[in-house]
């Protein structure tokens, strides 16, 4: 009977240690899901820090490594009405337009272009309505002539009237080639700055065969065409201005054929210079930039294949610089082609006015005088043209230049 007694809670305690879960294991278990959950927690915050840390590498911390101290300098010497169209200073300006939160403010510019418009008139006004006073005195002598004047006096009137006339208008023509050459000057320091910033960029993107082929050309750009229209486009206008007048001054020497000839020249070496610097630029420069392209990526795959373990978050590391050059690349290149047009606009639009002028100056006083004074100004008013062939041609082989640069170093990505 005792043994009876004592195996029955034996029996108990077996049974009860067979059918429950064992302690141990459910604690061990439960540690093991809590620790799991813990490295989740872990990826997850390290994910998100690894997130927040791409978003902030690239702009600004690659802006403070690149120096653009020579084109900070440059914008800050920009007239003021040209700042403002910008809203802020070069460095935060970069930054807006890489992370795209800018705004270019057309009603800006379109009020700067005014301001531009009013300034040239208002410039040009005083010689317009000196030229018309001129006519008009030149014509009451005429109208006098036959009682209280003589030939000769009328000759003398003539000649004085269309001189005085030529002196305003070399005046007038001198300060716009005066301004030409200083705005050729500027698109040359422009480039100068510029173009070592984006080589600086393209050289981190891997870019060297588009940077091989554009450093000659910036060489030609920035010395030999700057140089072209400097010492051949304005001198020949000179010429032909210089020719254009004493051809109306004189009536037994006719030079109007020769000044025709010194524009035609300097045209013809101009458009022929602009178009086979253009066609080389182009062609060559969109086959480097398809070899960088292959470039670029071969040593991306490279990284991401051959290098073990780590050679994916390389790749991606790559990338990630990669992006940042090329925005803040693109954010130069758009800077430096709106401070081509600050710089371009103003002068165009002066030439137009002057040229306008004189036109609306010739037309005015055909009916007044005897038609010398007419000759001149339209003769003059169409060499005035070739400034606007040199602004013009000069300013698009500067923004093709940017543009393909641009283009060269978006490629790689």
């Amino acid at each position: 009977m005792k043994k009876l007694l004592i195996l029955i809670p034996m029996l108990a305690m077996l049974t009860s240690a067979i059918f429950s879960p064992p302690p141990v294991v459910a604690f061990a278990q439960e540690q093991d899901n809590s620790t799991v959950e813990q490295v989740e927690s872990v990826r997850n915050t390290a994910a998100d820090d690894e997130d927040e840390e791409e978003e902030q590498i690239g702009i600004e911390e690659l802006l403070s490594e690149l120096d653009i101290s020579a084109l900070d300098e440059y914008f800050k010497s920009m007239p003021d009405n040209s700042r403002e169209l910008f809203g802020t200073g070069l460095k935060d300006w970069l930054v807006k337009v890489a992370n795209g939160e800018f705004k270019f403010e057309y009603s800006s510019f379109v009020k700067y272009a005014l301001s531009t418009l009013g300034e040239s008139v208002a410039s040009t006004l005083p010689i317009l309505l000196s030229i018309i006073a001129i006519a008009i005195l030149i014509s009451l002598v005429g109208g006098i002539k036959g009682s209280f004047a003589s030939k000769s006096t009328d000759a003398v009137v003539n000649f004085a009237g269309i001189t005085l006339v030529s002196i305003l208008v070399l005046i007038e023509i001198f300060g716009v080639i005066r301004d030409v050459k200083s705005m050729v000057e500027a698109v040359r320091t422009q480039s100068e700055i510029v173009f070592p910033i984006l080589f600086t960029l393209m050289t981190a993107l891997g870019a060297s065969g588009s940077i091989a082929i554009y450093q000659p050309a910036v060489a030609i750009f920035a010395i030999s065409i700057t140089e072209l229209v400097t010492s051949l486009a304005l001198p020949a206008l000179i010429v032909a201005v210089v020719f254009s007048i004493v051809g109306n001054l004189s009536g037994t020497v006719k030079l109007g054929g020769a000044a025709k000839f010194c524009l035609s020249a300097a045209k013809w070496v101009l458009y022929t210079t602009f178009f086979l610097f253009l066609a080389f630029l182009s062609v060559q420069g969109i086959t480097a930039a398809i070899y960088d392209n292959v470039s670029v990526r071969a040593a991306k795959f490279a990284l991401s294949k051959y290098v073990p373990i780590i050679g994916g978050y390389l790749s991606e590391g790559f990338n990630v610089i990669l992006a940042g050059s090329v925005l803040i690349k693109n954010a130069v290149g758009m800077t430096a082609v709106l401070i081509l047009l600050m710089t371009v606009v103003p002068m165009l639009i002066k030439i137009i006015v002057v040229s306008l002028s004189l036109k609306l100056a010739g037309a005015i006083t055909e009916p007044l005088e005897g038609g010398k004074i007419t000759s001149l100004l339209n003769s003059i008013s169409g060499a005035i043209n070739l400034l606007i062939a040199v602004v013009c041609g000069l300013a698009f082989i500067y923004f093709v230049f940017l543009i393909l640069l641009i283009a060269s170093g978006n490629l790689v990505l």
